[in-house]
């Protein structure tokens, strides 16, 4: 399960995405070290045109 770190010692680590298994986030999560990792596109990131090919966006 994907993961977003909420809270940790070292400040640079806060807002990462990472990938633990399912018991370990659940556990993360009720403790307030992590929340559930956003799905979806990126926010800004736009779809592709119609008509384009994928090797040209």
């Amino acid at each position: 399960m994907r993961v977003q770190i909420a809270f940790d010692a070292d400040l640079r680590k806060v807002g990462t995405i990472i990938d633990v298994p399912e018991d370990q986030a659940a556990t993360m999560i009720r403790e307030g070290r992590a929340r559930p990792a956003p799905t979806g596109p990126k926010p800004g990131a736009t779809p592709p045109k119609p008509g384009r090919a994928a090797s040209e966006t």
